[in-house]
């Protein structure tokens, strides 16, 4: 029996996110060391020839970009080149119609897909879904939503639509009067666009989708591994000798390869 001083693990997901189904879906045993077990990761290992992460590189973007919209700041980091004209016309767009531009909003669901609020108790919240930027009609019945996206897209195609489906999705679920949303991903190192429209109709399709496979995820208690030599390559958790320029691992999973 754990003494009032242990802290009690979870046995259950309780709360999701696209990228933590992402993370179930490739592997279930990394959802229980990352989000229930909270084990602890290495330090990373210094970037190669003192670039900066992937991950860290894509936040500074997204900062950057957001900051720019948000008028806080005039600088623009010479990774948006492509995007510098669109992101001016985000940023007067904001200005002169605040609430039709919304950067780095987040959404929170129950679990009937009620939307909550953001005092919201954490353990009325089932979703998190933070979009980069929404831009909205004047009626409020049309919706673009922005990802952007910094890295390559080869091999990702499939993941990155897959968020957008979701994105639209949590859109219609919290905006009734919502009839089309414009999902789109801005490439920023490629120059390159992609736009996806769906009507509620059809945007609505999905929900059974994920919420199937969220249920799924937070019903697990066993958190079988799926281990291989792919889905062990970023996991944190894995066996120490085999750690890698991008991360080194722990050892604390037995089954990592």
């Amino acid at each position: 029996m754990p003494t009032s001083a242990e802290p009690v693990v979870p046995t259950t997901v309780s709360a999701w996110s696209f990228s933590r189904l992402e993370v179930y879906k490739n592997c279930p045993r990394q959802v229980k060391f990352k989000y229930l077990d909270k084990s602890p990761e290495a330090p990373r290992p210094k970037p190669v020839r003192g670039k900066e992460h992937a991950n860290e590189r894509g936040s500074r973007i997204h900062d950057n970009a957001e900051l720019y919209v948000l008028g806080k700041t005039d600088k623009m980091c010479v990774e948006l080149k492509y995007f510098e004209d669109e992101l001016l016309c985000l940023r007067i767009m904001k200005e002169c119609h605040p609430k039709r531009v919304q950067t780095e909003e987040m959404w929170l669901f129950d679990k009937d897909w009620n939307p909550l609020s953001e005092e919201a108790s954490k353990e009325d919240i089932w979703l998190r879904i933070i979009a980069d930027v929404q831009i909205w009609n004047h009626e409020m019945t049309q919706c673009q939503i922005i990802d952007y996206k910094s890295g390559k897209r080869d091999r990702n195609e499939i993941k990155h639509g897959k968020q957008l489906q979701l994105y639209q999705l949590a859109a219609f679920m919290k905006h009734p009067e919502l009839q089309n949303v414009e999902a789109t991903l801005w490439y920023i190192d490629l120059n390159l666009r992609i736009d996806t429209p769906f009507t509620r109709e059809k945007g609505l399709k999905y929900f059974s989708i994920y919420n199937d496979q969220a249920l799924q995820m937070c019903a697990d208690t066993e958190f079988e591994p799926r281990p291989s030599a792919y889905r062990c390559r970023f996991c944190a958790f894995g066996p120490i000798q085999t750690s890698n320029k991008w991360i080194n691992k722990t050892g604390a999973c037995i089954y990592g390869v």
